[in-house]
């Protein structure tokens, strides 16, 4: 199953960006306010940049079936921005990576693992007595609400039928997004507003 060797080959920077995104605070409680805004600074950047550029690189076929236009999550990710004051429009965007169509699938395994990750994250981000005080609502984190399994297994259907001379390509993908990612968490200038 791809899935599952993509999992395996992106292992070394899943683990690394847990750590840049703040799991470990999450998971315990103590993810302050602050983090949470720089969280969600590198999530719209990452979403700004790199959603049109794979809806446009996708295959024609695969966006349909996905219904790609249902898992966009920029909306999302602008609505949690303001909730913290954060104008999206005064984020730097200062991305390097631009995916190609053999990348794209790999691309989407990341942002779509984010979004099942994020069905554990807003369950301790909602009991996090940091930011109880806001009251704030998760829109990115819960986007796909009651469809997240069925989307998750939907995905990964679509990746696991692909042949199998297209796997390098992809696990490719998956590794650049992890790394775009990754830059964007190590650098400190293009994420101005979110400090």
């Amino acid at each position: 199953m791809l899935h599952k060797l993509i999992k395996e080959e992106t292992q070394n920077l899943h683990s690394a960006l847990e750590k840049l995104m703040y799991v470990e605070e999450i998971m315990n409680g103590e993810l302050d306010y602050e983090q949470y805004k720089r969280m969600l600074a590198i999530n719209y950047l990452i979403a700004a940049e790199y959603e049109p550029q794979l809806l446009k690189y996708l295959n024609a076929r695969i966006a349909l079936r996905l219904e790609m236009h249902k898992r966009i999550k920029l909306a999302a990710l602008v609505r949690d921005l303001r909730e913290v004051d954060i104008d999206p429009d005064d984020l730097k965007k200062e991305t390097s990576f631009k995916p190609d169509k053999e990348h794209a699938l790999g691309c989407l395994y990341v942002l779509e693992g984010a979004t099942l990750g994020g069905n554990v994250i807003v369950k301790k981000l909602k009991d996090n007595k940091h930011l109880a005080p806001y009251q704030l609502r998760f829109y990115y984190y819960q986007v796909y609400g009651e469809q997240l399994i069925s989307y998750w297994k939907q995905f990964c259907e679509v990746l696991n039928e692909q042949p199998e001379h297209h796997y390098p390509k992809i696990i490719e993908g998956a590794n650049f997004m992890y790394s775009a990612f990754i830059d964007l968490s190590l650098s400190d200038n293009s994420i101005t507003a979110a400090k």
